[in-house]
């Protein structure tokens, strides 16, 4: 099965897709294009494609996720978990590349 994976910096964004076959897809793009990690689903990720993301922040005591990208984004778990995405993990792109 496909996933999507967002790596989410202070200024761009990485968008790709994992197959069988590794990473394929991959597309950058300037963070500003986004108003939000939504629209950023909604112009990435298909139904059936369950969402990995890496990104610059932290998990508030809300347990939202702050991205400290220009955006100031944040993205709300509760939220996420009412849509039709199915987020799999939320990272820091730190630990991802620790882990990597």
């Amino acid at each position: 099965m496909d996933a999507l994976y967002l790596d989410i910096g202070g200024t761009h964004l990485r968008a790709g897709r994992y197959s069988d076959n590794g990473p394929v897809d991959i597309r950058k793009s300037c963070i500003q294009d986004y108003e939000s990690i939504y629209r950023v689903l909604e112009d990435n990720a298909t139904e059936d494609m369950s969402v990995l993301i890496a990104s610059t922040g932290h998990q508030n005591a809300n347990g939202d996720w702050k991205i400290t990208n220009g955006n100031g984004w944040t993205i709300s778990l509760k939220e996420l978990s009412e849509s039709r995405y199915r987020i799999k993990t939320i990272i820091n792109d730190l630990e991802a590349a620790c882990w990597a």
